[in-house]
């Protein structure tokens, strides 16, 4: 049955003085100054709501030429060199084998025992593939590094144009997924593997745990401590870059960390990405529209990809 309300008559107030009551474990009760407070502080942060502006200092998406042939390319080369190492050790073999040791059949109990490599040549594929995937992850790397020295990492600013302090602002900027974004570091190391031991050299590795008391002479464990910064993700379509939280006093405006952003799509201008900044201290959220500039770079693949130069290494 549904119940009918009836408006109130002109110059009768909608709301009429009360008591607030407050649900305690077991009990409702009227509030205590403090639950009050809390309530009175809840609708005063609803009441305000976020202020904020965000541009682009400086900074364009790098539009570059795609790595993916070069780097499958230098990959195979590197496959190939390292499993010829199986023809040269069986050919070894064979060397011996039929050597002009008069005496070498009577030795077969030597040729017999296990060969000094403690892998097998599936291990040794295994280990192949594994450095594959790490230097092309070092290679796509040191690319990046070059886009973001020979190009123009993006830098937003964000400004609080207002009356009141804003805590913990947090930027949320959203991109296509064909433009690619990663955190700006001039001074990180590219991350190269080293090349797997040669096939027949590597002997059976012994553990220190093996040894009473030695595995406490392994150093500790050491981390470094987490550092804030830009994090990226990909999800529906979009390259989303959630920038660390900030500070912003009124009228105050900020730098955010840059970021290297590249792309293999032409674009006529730009980009258009959106930004979203919310605020703990403030409700709501704004959002808005961000061009961000193209910018064509020539890049030397060759060079890019492998900063170190090897000879052996003909792509």
């Amino acid at each position: 049955m549904a119940e009918v309300f009836e408006l109130p008559e002109q110059g009768v107030p909608d709301f009429y003085a009360g008591t607030v009551f407050h649900r305690y474990a077991g009990k409702t009760q009227p509030a205590r100054a403090a639950e009050i407070d809390a309530l009175t502080e809840r609708a005063r942060r609803a009441a305000k709501r976020v202020n904020v502006t965000v541009g682009v200092a400086v900074g364009a998406v790098a539009v570059v030429p795609p790595t993916e042939d070069m780097r499958t390319k230098i990959l195979d080369v590197l496959r190939e060199n390292l499993l010829k190492q199986f023809g040269a050790r069986r050919q070894a073999k064979k060397n011996n084998a039929t050597g002009a040791f008069p005496y070498a059949p009577a030795f077969d109990v030597f040729r017999a025992l296990p060969p000094t490599d403690y892998r097998s040549p599936n291990e040794f594929r295994e280990q192949v593939e594994e450095y594959l995937r790490d230097f092309d992850a070092a290679m796509q790397q040191s690319f990046v590094q070059v886009v973001g020295t020979t190009g123009t990492p993006l830098r937003l600013k964000l400004t609080n144009p207002g009356e009141e302090n804003l805590f913990k602002v947090e930027v949320v900027l959203s991109l296509p997924d064909t433009v690619l974004a990663h955190v700006t570091d001039d001074e990180e190391d590219v991350d190269w593997p080293d090349e797997p031991k040669e096939y027949g050299s590597a002997a059976l590795p012994v553990s220190l745990s093996a040894f009473p008391g030695m595995a406490a002479l392994q150093a500790p464990a050491f981390r470094l401590p987490p550092i804030d910064s830009p994090d990226i993700e990909h999800e529906e379509g979009r390259t989303i870059i959630r920038f660390a939280p900030v500070d912003l006093r009124p009228h105050e405006t900020v730098s955010l960390d840059p970021i290297t952003l590249y792309s293999t799509q032409e674009a006529a201008d730009s980009f258009v990405g959106e930004w979203r900044a919310t605020a703990t201290n403030v409700s709501g959220a704004v959002r808005q529209r961000l061009p961000v500039p193209a910018q064509y770079l020539e890049v030397d693949l060759h060079q890019a990809l492998l900063p170190l130069l090897n000879d052996d290494i003909e792509a």
